[in-house]
Formats: structure tokens, sequence, C-alpha cells
């Protein structure tokens, strides 16, 4: 695994985001980087992040404290930077 400080410095403006968990559970950082390559914004990194370990909509809505509708407004948006159209692509998207 990467640097953990350096991963998380890449992806997190600040210590409470639940991507820390994620990396700290032994996750590969170079995933997480790779969501910056499509211009994802931070929110939309951390909704990936959290979309790529197979959570769902309403799970990511509570842990971020935001709507479900607003998730499901990025999850379209992060399809559309990455040019998939769906969670298959996108997970072998992140997988190249």
């Amino acid at each position: 695994m990467k640097d953990l400080d350096s991963c998380l410095a890449s992806i997190i403006l600040n210590g409470d985001s639940p991507l820390c968990g994620w990396a700290k559970a032994g996750a590969d950082c170079s995933q997480l980087r790779s969501f910056h390559e499509y211009g994802l914004t931070d929110r939309e990194r951390e909704v990936a992040g959290l979309w790529s370990l197979q959570k769902s909509a309403l799970y990511i809505s509570n842990e971020l404290n935001i709507s479900e509708g607003t998730v499901r407004n990025m999850i379209k948006s992060i399809y559309s930077k990455m040019s998939v159209s769906d969670r298959w692509q996108f997970a072998k998207k992140l997988a190249q």
C-alpha cells in the first residue's frame, strides 16, 4: 500500500471524511488517486469511493449527510465524467 498520509492528503480536505476509514482499512490508494484524473470534485470523490465499495445510495447519503437524490445525481455526474453508463463499467474502469 502506498504511503497512507500522501494518499489521504490527495483526496481528503479534512480528517473526518468517510474515506479515512476506507484507506485505514487497507484499500489501495491508487484507486482513490485515479478519481482525480476524471476531474471529480472532492465530494464526488467521496461518493465514488463509497460507491466503489458497493455501498448503496441510501448508505452513502446517511454517511455523508446528504439526500439520496443528491447521491444519485452525483453518481450520474461521476458516470458522465468517467464516460461510463453503469456500475459494472465504473468498476471495470477503476480496475484498469
